[in-house]
């Protein structure tokens, strides 16, 4: 840490880093044990699906 940034601007930087990798990282394992970790293909079809042709 620099004095441009200071003491506590430092710590606020490291804090909002680990906040935001902590999250991430708990919903990968909250995703990883729920097995939903699947990249399927079938939510793009049915966003790019044509109302229409159902009818």
């Amino acid at each position: 840490m620099t004095d441009a940034i200071g003491a506590y601007g430092g710590i606020l930087t490291y804090a909002m880093i680990f906040a935001t990798m902590g999250s991430a990282l708990l919903a990968f394992i909250f995703f990883w044990k729920n097995k939903r970790l699947d990249f399927d293909e079938s939510p793009k079809y049915q966003l790019f699906e044509d109302e229409n042709d159902h009818e």
